[in-house]
């Protein structure tokens, strides 16, 4: 079934420039240092906001049963080498 309307090249080219253009405009400036991301988000009224908050350290408990267990990895992968090492 034919559409109703034709989506011709002209039509194309100009939907090319109302979307593309302006966004590699916005781009190459970022890129070029012209501008910066809080003056691109003043721009388009949105609160750009870089969180700066640390995680907590993990506590003592937490990291002798992650050295536990890379002790056990250790171990296995020794076994592992010592097997590989006497069948070849």
């Amino acid at each position: 079934m034919k559409t109703k309307y034709k989506f011709t090249g002209f039509a194309k080219f100009f939907f090319f420039m109302i979307f593309f253009l302006p966004g590699s405009y916005l781009g190459l400036s970022l890129y070029k240092g012209e501008i910066t991301m809080n003056e691109l988000a003043d721009k388009f009224n949105y609160k750009f906001t870089i969180n700066t908050d640390k995680e907590e350290d993990p506590s003592e408990r937490n990291c002798s049963e992650i050295i536990q267990l890379k002790d056990k990895e250790i171990q296995l992968l020794k076994e592992r080498i010592q097997l590989l090492e006497t069948t070849n």
